[in-house]
C-alpha cells in the first residue's frame, strides 16, 4: 500500500511539474531580434575601443546618405558614444561621421613599405576592410577595382586585408586580377578593423579630401553602389 501511495504521488508531482513547465513557455515572450550594439570609446575624435552591449534595436538602412542627418523613422541598428562623459546613442552608419574624422593608420603594402591613410589627404579614399574568407569580398574587390579605374586620380581605394599572411592575400588577388589595382594593406593585429568599431564583413569608410568620414558602410556593395557613394562625395567638394 504505501509503495502505492509512493508511485501516486510521484505521477502528481510530475504532473504538476510538467503543466506548470508548459505554462512558463507559453507565458514567456519571443525574443525580438537581437542585433549586435557596442558602447565605444572616443578619445581625440577616434574611436580606440569597443565593448559589447546586451541591446536589441530595429533593423534599418544600412548607411545615411551624406548631407542628411539620420532618419529616426527608419533608423538603422545604434551604437553608443561615450563623449565629455555622456552617452549618446547615434545611428550606426552616424557613428564614425559624428566623430567627424576618420582614425590614421599606418600599415605595410605587398612590398613591406608604409602606407599611411594621411599619405592620400586631398583626394576621396575608399578604406575596404576584407578578408579571404569573406564570402561577399571576392566580387566586391573587382567592382572596387572597376570603380578605381573609372575615377583615376580622383579617388583612392585602399583595401586592408584582416590578419592574414601575404602569400594568402596575395595568391587570392592574383586569381582575381586585382592585385595592381588597388592598394592593398596587411593588418596582421587587425587594428584597422577595430579602430572603427567594425563587426560585419566587408565593412567600408568613405572619406573625403580631408579626412572627414562621409559614408560607413557595413556589408558588401555593387559597382554601382560604389560609383554612386564616390560622386555623391566628389559632387560635395
Amino acid at each position: 500500500m504505501n509503495k502505492a501511495k509512493i508511485l501516486i504521488s510521484i505521477a502528481i508531482l510530475a504532473a504538476i511539474a510538467w503543466f506548470g513547465w508548459q505554462a512558463i513557455s507559453q507565458n514567456t515572450p519571443k525574443e525580438a531580434a537581437e542585433t549586435r550594439t557596442e558602447t565605444v570609446v572616443i578619445e581625440d575624435g577616434q574611436i580606440v575601443g569597443a565593448v559589447e552591449d546586451d541591446e536589441k534595436e530595429a533593423q534599418g538602412p544600412d548607411d545615411t546618405t551624406p548631407g542628411q542627418g539620420p532618419n529616426k523613422d527608419a533608423m538603422s541598428t545604434k551604437e553608443s558614444a561615450i563623449t565629455d562623459g555622456v552617452r549618446h546613442t547615434v545611428p550606426l552608419d552616424q557613428i564614425l561621421e559624428g566623430i567627424n574624422k576618420a582614425p590614421n593608420f599606418t600599415l605595410q603594402d605587398n612590398d613591406g613599405n608604409d602606407v599611411s591613410l594621411s599619405d592620400f589627404d586631398g583626394k576621396v579614399r575608399i578604406v575596404n576592410s576584407w578578408a579571404v574568407w569573406c564570402p561577399f569580398c571576392k566580387e566586391e574587390l573587382k567592382d572596387f577595382a572597376i570603380v578605381q579605374e573609372e575615377f583615376g586620380d580622383q579617388v583612392v581605394v585602399i583595401a586592408i586585408d584582416r590578419q592574414e599572411s601575404l602569400e594568402k592575400t596575395k595568391e587570392f588577388t592574383d586569381s582575381i586580377g586585382v592585385t595592381d589595382k588597388l592598394i592593398f594593406l596587411l593588418d596582421p593585429s587587425d587594428s584597422f578593423y577595430e579602430s572603427i568599431g567594425g563587426f560585419s564583413m566587408p565593412e567600408t569608410l568613405f572619406i573625403d579630401g580631408e579626412r572627414n568620414i562621409i559614408i560607413h558602410k557595413r556589408g558588401p556593395m555593387k559597382a554601382d553602389e560604389i560609383r554612386e557613394k564616390v560622386q555623391s562625395i566628389l559632387g560635395a567638394e
